[in-house]
């Protein structure tokens, strides 16, 4: 199955106008679908395409933190930014 699987989508590489036969080579690691073409797309499935996308939500999560979360307090109810107000009274502080 994933012969052909590979064998679909590297003709469908090879039909992109002007380098597509370059592109079609480097997914394959040659002119035919053997045993390498199958272990670098078992390779990318398992290693590459698993690592970009930790890679991904990772830096996703760190600008969720960065921009201050998933809504703007101006969205809050009023109850609510009022227990969070800066302002804070001389008796609360201490």
């Amino acid at each position: 199955m994933a012969y052909w699987a590979i064998t679909v989508g590297s003709n469908i590489a090879s039909a992109v106008p002007i380098m597509g036969n370059k592109i079609r080579f480097l997914m394959l690691g040659g002119n035919a679908v053997n045993a390498n073409a199958l272990l670098r797309f078992y390779v990318l499935h398992c290693m590459i395409l698993p690592l970009a996308a930790m890679f991904f939500v990772a830096i996703h999560f760190w600008r969720i933190r960065k921009d201050g979360g998933l809504y703007s307090h101006a969205s809050e109810p009023a109850t609510v930014r009022a227990k969070a107000s800066p302002a804070v009274t001389a008796k609360e502080a201490q």
